[in-house]
């Protein structure tokens, strides 16, 4: 009887051990057994998001206090990738030079392969092949709403860059103050201008300039300004003067002194009294070249480029 007893409660208990063995059987973690197998885990693949297009910031100036704002521009429509775009064949760049309340604006393009680039580019006769952006709507670079259409032109131009080369492309001046009847005065304030990239057959990235358009000089500015015999606000201001007198050694090589047009004459009349005097350096002129005065950096200078 009690063996009897004892048997029953070992079944018992062999039933209940089998049915938590089969209830909470669940998945081994990695490890390896007495025959050296190992349980490999493979990661869920993740889903891959698209990479996010990049952002081109509208050209719109860059408000000065007290300044008005001149109007924002919409963004262009244009193929041109930014610098950081390694795909990209050419670099578009701008280069500002100073006149005075003049801005040449000179597009430069660069070729970042080590081999030569050939492309062609539509023509835009009477302005240059290069467009820009940054300075409203409409804004007319090259200042040739006057003129007329461009006859017997070929609608591409061929543009070659050897590699690792710059070549300039265009130059548009750009009148702070406006040329009529083209464009209008620029509110003062900090305007993001970049080239536009033409539609071609290569990648081209372009890079933007700050362009910066300071106020105007008040009246009592100017009169003081005006006290220095170079200073100058635009090539209109400036001169070339060259007087001679007996027993000066004058400018055997042609005139290079530029002046403002208002301190022409007092220059002039006290030259004998300040011009240089024998011994003369001695120079060898093959050729006398033409020289025009301009202002650059609100300086009067003679120089062989042309008064913008």
């Amino acid at each position: 009887m009690y063996d009897e007893g004892i048997m029953r409660a070992v079944s018992a208990s062999f039933i209940v051990a089998w049915s938590c063995v089969a209830a909470c059987q669940h998945e081994p973690s990695p490890r390896t057994g007495h025959h050296g197998a190992t349980h490999t885990l493979r990661a869920r693949p993740e889903t891959s998001t698209p990479p996010a297009a990049p952002l081109t910031v509208s050209p719109t100036p860059l408000e000065v206090p007290g300044s008005v704002p001149a109007p924002s521009e919409p963004e262009h429509r244009t193929e041109g990738h930014r610098e950081n775009d390694r795909a990209c064949t050419i670099v578009l760049s701008i280069d500002i030079q100073e006149f005075g309340r003049t801005r040449k604006l000179r597009v430069q393009a660069r070729n970042r392969t080590g081999t030569t680039v050939s492309f062609d580019v539509p023509e835009r006769c009477p302005n240059g092949p290069i467009d820009f952006e940054g300075l409203g709507p409409g804004y007319d670079y090259y200042g040739t709403c006057a003129s007329g259409a461009c006859v017997g032109w070929a609608p591409t131009r061929r543009i070659t860059i050897a590699p690792h080369d710059v070549r300039t492309l265009a130059e548009a001046m750009v009148m702070l103050d406006g040329r009529e009847p083209c464009t209008k005065p620029l509110a003062p304030g900090r305007y993001v201008v970049r080239p536009i990239a033409p539609p071609t057959t290569v990648s081209i990235c372009t890079e933007e300039v700050v362009l910066v358009v300071p106020e105007p000089l008040s009246e009592a500015e100017i009169r003081e300004a005006s006290k220095d015999p170079y200073w100058c606000q635009s090539s209109a201001d400036c001169v070339l003067s060259c007087p001679s007198a007996p027993g000066c050694c004058g400018d055997p090589c042609g005139c290079r002194h530029a002046i403002n047009v208002r301190h022409r004459d007092a220059y002039e009349a006290n030259y004998p009294k300040t011009c240089d005097r024998p011994p003369c350096p001695a120079v060898a002129c093959a050729y006398q070249p033409a020289i025009s005065a301009v202002c650059l950096n609100n300086r009067c200078v003679g120089t062989r480029t042309l008064a913008p």
